[in-house]
């Protein structure tokens, strides 16, 4: 192989190797930015309506956040009230933890693992 062809072959592999860092670095720009912007608090009113519509009694939701739960993600709900003062019962939990499957996630769909509601009322 002579130098000229080494050359070659050298700034081909450069100006790959900067393509592909180029796309690895927008893709990382692209996570930073939907996990920045991303809120849950956003689909609350459609998560209570839901929730609402499958239990038929009244549902509230407080926060809604991601967290990891050891290995898997979870979503916790700070404040969550099922029934009212005028259904046969009500219960309240400062906390409701769920544990999402990653295999549900990777195809678009909610399973979850373990649900908890921490500290409950009726």
């Amino acid at each position: 192989m002579t130098d000229q062809n080494h050359t070659q072959v050298s700034k081909s592999n450069r100006i790959y190797l900067f393509c592909f860092l180029t796309v690895i670095l927008l893709i990382g720009a692209w996570i930073a930015y939907f996990i920045i912007s991303f809120d849950l608090n956003d689909y609350r009113r459609h998560a209570e309506q839901r929730l609402a519509s499958i239990l038929s009694l009244p549902v509230a939701i407080g926060e809604m956040e991601y967290k990891f739960h050891g290995s898997r993600l979870a979503l916790e709900i700070t404040g969550i009230q099922i029934g009212d003062k005028n259904t046969p019962a009500e219960i309240n939990a400062p906390k409701l933890l769920v544990d999402l499957q990653w295999s549900g996630l990777l195809q678009r769909d909610f399973r979850f693992g373990t649900i908890s509601l921490l500290r409950p009322y009726i």
